[in-house]
């Protein structure tokens, strides 16, 4: 009732609502019918370093819940093709997103857009990292130009964040 009540003070272009005059009623047009269809009433979150032990118990708690459909990205494609072998629920996709290239980041997240379609992320894990305890990791750069672990900690996380 609430929300027919919204829906016609914005078709009577009452000048407090104009700012919901974009706004869409999730499944009510086919590409909202398709992400139900797709992935029901789960929420969908990303979880990044998925082949780390933090990363596993992460996946394995929402998955764990029922109430989410997670897309696990991991860094190597022999982790992810592991991980598809292994999946058990089909509440899970692995995709590859490797950190230290920021083209996997941007393409790990055109492949997360074409999956989703128009169903919200609810959730987003960026908690890939590396450690640096030698200072091989410090002095090493990516093939972008830039300190391996600015990339990996910061910048991988900063377009993820910004593209998804």
């Amino acid at each position: 009732a609430l929300l027919l009540l919204l829906l016609s003070l914005l078709n009577n272009n009452v000048e407090g609502f104009g700012f919901m005059k974009g706004w869409k009623i999730p499944g009510r047009d086919r590409a909202g019918r398709a992400a139900i269809k797709q992935f029901g009433d789960k929420k969908l979150a990303v979880v990044t370093g998925a082949s780390t032990p933090l990363g596993e118990q992460t996946i394995r708690h929402l998955l764990k819940t029922g109430g989410f459909h997670v897309i696990a990205a991991y860094a190597t494609e022999g982790d992810r093709a592991k991980a598809a072998a292994e999946k058990d629920d089909e509440s899970l996709t692995p995709m590859l997103c490797d950190p230290t290239a920021l083209e996997s980041v941007r393409n790990f997240c055109q492949e997360v857009h074409a999956f989703r379609g128009s169903k919200p992320l609810d959730k987003l894990v960026c908690q890939a990292g590396i450690v640096c305890d030698t200072d091989d990791v410090l002095t090493t750069t990516t093939k972008d130009g830039y300190e391996t672990n600015l990339q990996v900690h910061f910048l991988s996380n900063y377009v993820l964040t910004s593209q998804l």
